[in-house]
């Protein structure tokens, strides 16, 4: 089980990577990544990862609809992100010694 964990985690740090350095993420899906890795680390480690997973997602998919009726923009990649992220804050909490995924970007 310890290598299935390794192996996502590995793939999760290497398709970030790729995203980043290949096809320079905006500034506004590295936001959404941060944002649901943190929101899934934290709500998983207290109600359970499928709890984390499906709230995460839904509090990213809300914030597309409010940018449908606000003047925001919505876009189906911050959804994307949010996805990644999401299953990026899951990987890391499944390995405890790395506990809540908080990333800070500059």
């Amino acid at each position: 089980m310890k290598e299935k964990i390794d192996v996502i985690k590995i793939a999760a740090f290497a398709a970030l990577l790729l995203a980043v350095t290949i096809f320079s993420l905006p500034h506004d899906k590295l936001l959404h990544i941060s944002v649901s890795s943190f929101l899934s680390s934290v709500i998983s480690s207290t109600y359970g990862e499928k709890v984390g997973f499906f709230l995460t997602l839904t509090i990213g998919i809300s914030k597309e609809v409010c940018d449908i009726f606000t003047p925001g923009t919505p876009d189906i990649g911050d959804i994307f992100a949010d996805l990644f992220g999401d299953f990026l804050g899951i990987s890391f909490l499944n390995d405890k010694k790395f506990g809540v995924l908080f990333i800070w970007e500059f």
